[in-house]
């Protein structure tokens, strides 16, 4: 079954982002240029410290700093918790991504969809 919805959205036992049917795996995420000045915006909207956002992605500390450098990006785990804080944000997606971007989670049951 293709999701026809451009909206992206999380699903199955591992976790994949379908965008407009297309399925991209958490790693393959594409991040807008100025992704450490967009990190650095969702934590200020978030009124956490350094190390208070990073305890709550559950990271440490030090890779949160790496994601501040330009180049190193978030993957996997740490990437889901990001976006799961983002969506907890009011326009966290919009400003983690930038413009036009709602994250929306979607747990879907295989046995249901099947």
């Amino acid at each position: 079954m293709t999701n026809r919805n451009p909206e992206p959205r999380f699903d199955g036992p591992t976790v994949r982002i379908n965008v407009g049917g297309r399925l991209l795996p958490v790693e393959s995420a594409v991040f807008p240029e100025d992704f450490p000045r967009r990190l650095r915006r969702l934590k200020e909207a978030s009124g956490l410290t350094w190390s208070a956002f990073a305890r709550v992605i559950g990271v440490d500390l030090k890779q949160l700093r790496r994601w501040l450098k330009k180049g190193v990006e978030p993957s996997g785990g740490p990437l889901m918790a990001l976006l799961r804080f983002a969506a907890l944000i009011h326009n966290g997606g919009e400003i983690l991504l930038g413009k036009g971007y709602r994250l929306t989670f979607c747990w879907v049951d295989e046995e249901e969809e099947g």
